[in-house]
Formats: structure tokens, C-alpha cells, sequence
């Protein structure tokens, strides 16, 4: 079975669940999920090209707000 796997920047708040449930349209329900990566370790080298995100974006607000509209 294909799935479909975006990008969302949930950063944007509780936005995001309306771009989430465009995804699900556009990819005729065979949208699954995001990758939204982030350091969990503190190093000199920039590591956010790889893993996606600064320092402490977990527990930025606003992330979270667009987190729960993963929920459905």
C-alpha cells in the first residue's frame, strides 16, 4: 500500500490542521503523517539542516497547538 508523507511546519499553530486536512483531500486519504525532526542534543555544529529544527522547538507553544491537529 502507498502512503504519502508531507511536511508541515506546525510551528504555525492550531493553521496547521486546516493544511493537514488538505493533504488528506489531495492525496485521497492516503496522506499519513509529517516529519518535522529536532535535536535532542546540544552540540556546537549546526545539526537544524538535518534534523529540521532549533533548539527547544518541542516545547514551543505554538508547535504544540499545531501538533494537536495531528490528532484529527
Amino acid at each position: 500500500m502507498h502512503c504519502d508523507i508531507g511536511n508541515v511546519d506546525l510551528r504555525i499553530g492550531s493553521r496547521a490542521k486546516g493544511i493537514l486536512e488538505q493533504h488528506v483531500a489531495l492525496s485521497g486519504g492516503r496522506f499519513k503523517g509529517i516529519r518535522n525532526g529536532c535535536p535532542l542534543d546540544i552540540r556546537p555544529e549546526p545539526l537544524d539542516l538535518l534534523l529540521g529544527g532549533p533548539e527547544g522547538l518541542y516545547r514551543d507553544r505554538n508547535l504544540r497547538e499545531g501538533f494537536a491537529g495531528l490528532a484529527g
